[in-house]
């Protein structure tokens, strides 16, 4: 899919497990800020992407976060929406 990255929400950290029983490892998650190109259609890689989506806030699929961070993910996204911080700096990127 290809995208305009317009900003950056932030990164999140956790411990996760995908069973209950097993080790947890710390996952590192960056969020951005995106619009779709291309009216948002793609055909991706099958063998790196098992399924392409694209989301509005109160669709946003429960499996795509780990489940003790989505919560504050969407709650920061909608903060940015509402008070129209959608398009911020990248501070990966050089200026």
């Amino acid at each position: 899919m290809r995208v305009r990255i317009t900003g950056f929400l932030g990164i999140w950290l956790c411990a996760y497990a995908d069973q209950p029983d097993d080790e947890a490892d710390v996952v590192s998650v960056a969020y951005y800020h995106a619009e779709p190109l291309d009216g948002g259609a793609a055909e991706p890689d099958k063998a790196e992407v098992a399924e392409l989506g694209w989301f509005s806030a109160d669709a946003f699929p429960d499996d795509l976060a780990p489940p003790d961070v989505l919560p504050a993910v969407l709650e920061a996204w909608s903060t940015a929406i509402d008070s129209g911080e959608t398009a911020t700096p990248l501070p990966d990127r050089p200026p």
